[in-house]
């Protein structure tokens, strides 16, 4: 990332440096979360979506266009490693909200019809395990504009963070000389950075 700042501006504002390290770190930050995410793994980072380890659960039969159904999550979880049950995080397009707040999962007791049940697996509630984000099944669930739109392969990812790999460094350099005849400083933001889940298949 580079910026150029005048002078002026640098005098008349000390803290405009904090302003611009703020916002060159949230632009970093947002191209190397989205290759976490999507990334090629080809001059950067090996993303969810494209990983040789991943899982995509299929819909249920007779499943409408761009739902979730509980079965969906249930057949998630099924399909998860047994150690990263206490682990995983949900990942969804802030889109697919309205679908994952209502899901409940209905199930029928003694003689057919007799009894319906309604278990919600969205709960509002965040707690200290969850780092404050509602739960999806247990499980915290942190919307991102990283994942695809409802009704697309992404749209909600059930991922163990702590099964993913991740190199970085970062340097921010100031050069006087770029623009001296325009009164203005340069400044440089460098990220390197790779990454990629430690599982090469399922």
């Amino acid at each position: 990332g580079l910026v150029y700042l005048t002078s002026e501006a640098a005098e008349d504002t000390p803290n405009i440096g904090d302003l611009m390290e703020m916002l060159a770190g949230l632009e970093l930050s947002y191209k190397f979360e989205d290759a976490i995410v999507n990334g090629s793994g080809a001059n950067k980072p090996l993303g969810l979506i494209n990983a040789g380890c991943k899982i995509a659960v299929d819909k249920v039969t007779n499943q409408t266009a761009t739902t979730i159904w509980a079965q969906n999550i249930l057949d998630m979880m099924g399909r998860l490693w047994g150690p990263s049950q206490r682990t995983a995080v949900w990942l969804y397009n802030q889109d697919a909200l309205p679908q994952l707040s209502s899901l409940a999962l209905d199930s029928t007791y003694g003689s057919a019809g007799s009894v319906q049940v309604a278990a919600p697996l969205w709960n509002w509630d965040g707690n200290a395990a969850s780092g404050g984000w509602p739960t999806l099944a247990g499980r915290p669930a942190i919307p991102t504009e990283h994942c695809k739109t409802l009704g697309s392969e992404g749209d909600l990812i059930l991922c163990d963070l702590s099964q993913y790999l991740v190199a970085m460094k970062s340097r921010t350099d100031t050069s006087l000389h770029i623009r001296f005849l325009t009164d203005e400083q340069a400044f440089r933001f460098v990220l390197r950075c790779d990454g990629a889940p430690t599982w090469a298949e399922a």
